[in-house]
């Protein structure tokens, strides 16, 4: 599997993470560093953009939510 692709911007309250490729295993450890990196600047929320995610599995989704006290997942058709 190819490693994810991730990138963040900062918005007034908000810092979104964009993620791409495939999110697993091999990928977590990456995930969950990158997540704290972008979260260095202050916000009052996180929001990951997983459009273009094509796989995941439940240790990239650990590696994407450690840490966060609260999580609310939100999902929307394409």
């Amino acid at each position: 599997m190819s490693p994810p692709r991730m990138h963040h911007r900062h918005l007034t309250g908000v810092t979104v993470i964009t993620l791409s490729g495939e999110v697993d295993l091999a990928g977590a450890p990456r995930l969950h560093h990158f997540i704290g990196e972008a979260r260095q600047a202050p916000a009052d929320h996180l929001v990951s953009d997983m459009t273009d995610v094509s796989f995941m599995d439940s240790s990239g989704l650990t590696g994407g939510t450690a840490g966060s006290a609260h999580i609310r997942f939100t999902a929307t058709a394409s």
